[in-house]
């Protein structure tokens, strides 16, 4: 009888686990895609004053947000995010969906190029 109660603790904690590391997989992607859908912030965007942005300096659709998101959860995509300060590499996040995360100022400035460009056409 000790055998069979051992190894339904073993089942028992094995099934928590595994139920734990789903829920973490749903909720890793889905506290991203809320942020950056609602404010194109995730909390440590507003420590860094950085923003997403899509290809054309505006806030990127639902559609891509929720695939930046879902890019997250591929097993070694936080490593292609690594690169020094004179190599910076854009993460498969930004690259597989398109957007950049770009300093607050970065967008102003994108903005104001973007204005004078289009009152010289």
């Amino acid at each position: 009888m000790l055998i069979n109660l051992s190894n339904f603790n073993v089942a028992l904690n094995l099934t928590i686990g595994l139920f734990n590391s789903i829920i973490i997989l749903l909720l890793y992607p889905t506290l991203y895609a809320i942020c950056e859908n609602k404010w194109q912030k995730t909390p440590g965007k507003y420590l860094t004053k950085s923003i997403v942005i899509d290809e054309y300096g505006n806030k990127p659709d639902l559609r891509t947000i929720i695939l930046r998101s879902l890019i997250r959860i591929v097993p070694f995509e936080p490593f292609t995010c690594t690169g020094d300060k004179y190599n910076y590499s854009n993460g498969w996040h930004d690259r597989w969906s398109n957007t950049w995360v770009v300093s607050e100022e970065e967008l102003e400035a994108i903005k104001k190029l973007q204005l004078e460009q289009s009152e010289n056409i």
